[in-house]
């Protein structure tokens, strides 16, 4: 048994574990200042955040109203709810976040599916019903680096793509 070996590959655990990266919204950094007083040091890193709702954020849907909701539906992919984030644009986000090491992501459901989304190299979802459903809260996930992004049938950068999805809701 080589326990020089099994003690590197635990200091190295522990080093992945103790060094978490934490969105930058409150439910996420909360998570991270609480893990600081046990002596972990997370980092903060807005990337990771959850897609922006614009003036939808914090409001209830009943509030919003059915026919926002229903033009959201009917654009999944390219409507910016709120006059905030496309899904498009998160996945150009999510796609776009790199590490160079393992490393622990105190995240949001809507990042987390995004990348998943992304590894499994899919093309944006042509309607709300492809979306997967959030995972569990507290849910554990092993996301793989994104080696390379597949290619859509138009970039998602491209200006009538996003452009489209970022009107306002009036």
């Amino acid at each position: 048994m080589n326990h020089a070996a099994d003690e590197g590959a635990n200091a190295e655990a522990i080093h992945v574990w103790r060094h978490p990266r934490a969105s930058h919204l409150r439910r996420c950094a909360d998570v991270g200042r609480w893990l600081r007083r046990w002596g972990w040091i997370h980092r903060i890193d807005a990337s990771i955040a959850e897609i922006h709702f614009g003036d939808w954020e914090g409001r209830s849907w009943d509030d919003i109203g059915q026919s926002k909701l229903d033009e959201w539906v009917a654009d999944f992919a390219a409507y910016a709810p709120g006059g905030g984030e496309s899904l498009l644009a998160m996945l150009e986000r999510a796609a776009s976040w790199h590490t160079t090491e393992p490393v622990v992501v105190i995240g949001h459901a809507g990042w987390m599916l995004a990348r998943r989304w992304l590894e499994e190299g899919r093309d944006p979802p042509a309607s709300a019903a492809q979306w997967p459903k959030a995972p569990k809260h507290g849910s554990l996930w092993r996301l793989s680096p994104i080696a390379f992004v597949r290619k859509w049938s138009r970039p998602l950068s491209q200006g009538n793509v996003l452009n489209r999805g970022r009107r306002r809701v009036g």
